[in-house]
């Protein structure tokens, strides 16, 4: 490597020389104090993680034609392990922002503002509070919100759509007054289930099968069978035996329950989850099935 002769260059060009890596020429001429570190922090020494090394002086070096002078002081930066713990004591634990149920009725309208079917007018709070004093039963927010401001039934998941609420009274099958005894978290999981999925078969054990049911599931069974227990609301059939249900009283009230004729099962949603659930499934460029009629997205929507 040639030897520059300092007496015979300028300073720029001595630093030109230097700055092989092109590191800014301020950075050459460093000088001050090395900043101390920092302490290591609490949460750090809780997980395990090693302090970050304190900083060591710099000392000059003579020359040498051979080496690159160092050019600043470095500090060794060390990665934050991810936390894998709960949050610490005093602080707030993550909440997860659930929608209130006017954003779900707008979404709900907007969502069938596209479509093309029929949905009744709303009903009056008068009338919904004269049912509520008959049943001797106060209606679960989700629904009677969706009659007052949505509308009193029509275009709806099942297949004949929701019936009027004046309707409903008609065709009461069981007491709104007594409770509804069972509910999700009761069921034993799929796997030890007689069908092997999340549905309780009523009609006993199938000819010719040696299986039988869970402990857990053939006492809920049984209690289903009695019949000595009310509070689910129809909501609407699908005309195949499948009918659906409001549980409006018990430790369940407010959920979808579906009753077919040799089983039954939670929904796991409540009425306006069920209902935007539906909404969600329904493909623009395919009719949605409706006893009530051919209902079909609208041509003007489809580019929205």
């Amino acid at each position: 490597m040639p030897v520059i002769d300092r007496d015979l260059c300028s300073w720029e060009e001595f630093d030109e020389w230097l700055n092989l890596d092109k590191t800014p020429p301020a950075a050459l001429r460093w000088e001050g104090e090395i900043p101390a570190t920092d302490e290591p922090d609490e949460a750090d020494e809780e997980l395990g993680e090693e302090p970050e090394p304190e900083l060591a002086d710099v000392e000059s070096e003579p020359a040498d034609s051979s080496k690159k002078p160092p050019l600043s002081p470095k500090k060794k930066l060390l990665k934050k392990k991810p936390r894998t713990r709960g949050p610490e004591e005093g602080e707030e634990p993550a909440v997860t922002t659930v929608p209130n149920i006017e954003d779900q009725l707008s979404y709900i309208t907007e969502k069938i503002s596209r479509l093309e079917g029929v949905m009744n007018p709303c009903i009056s709070l008068k009338e919904v509070e004269s049912f509520e004093s008959k049943s001797c039963t106060t209606l679960p927010s989700q629904y009677r919100n969706f009659i007052l401001q949505v509308g009193d039934g029509g275009l709806g998941p099942p297949r004949q759509g929701i019936p009027k609420l004046a309707e409903i009274s008609q065709k009461m099958k069981y007491k709104l007054e007594e409770p509804f005894p069972f509910h999700p978290d009761d069921m034993p999981p799929p796997a030890q289930m007689y069908l092997g999925q999340r549905r309780l078969f009523t009609g006993g054990i199938l000819p010719g099968d040696t299986k039988t049911p869970d402990a857990k599931e053939a006492e809920i069974v049984r209690k289903f069978n009695e019949q000595a227990w009310g509070g689910l609301m129809f909501v609407g059939t699908d005309g195949n035996g499948d009918d659906h249900y409001l549980a409006v009283n018990g430790p369940g009230s407010g959920g979808m329950w579906l009753l077919a004729e040799d089983c039954f099962w939670p929904q796991e949603m409540d009425f306006l989850e069920w209902y935007m659930e539906w909404l969600d499934r329904q493909q623009s460029d395919k009719p949605i099935l409706s006893g009530i009629n051919s209902i079909t997205v609208r041509k003007d929507v489809l580019s929205k």
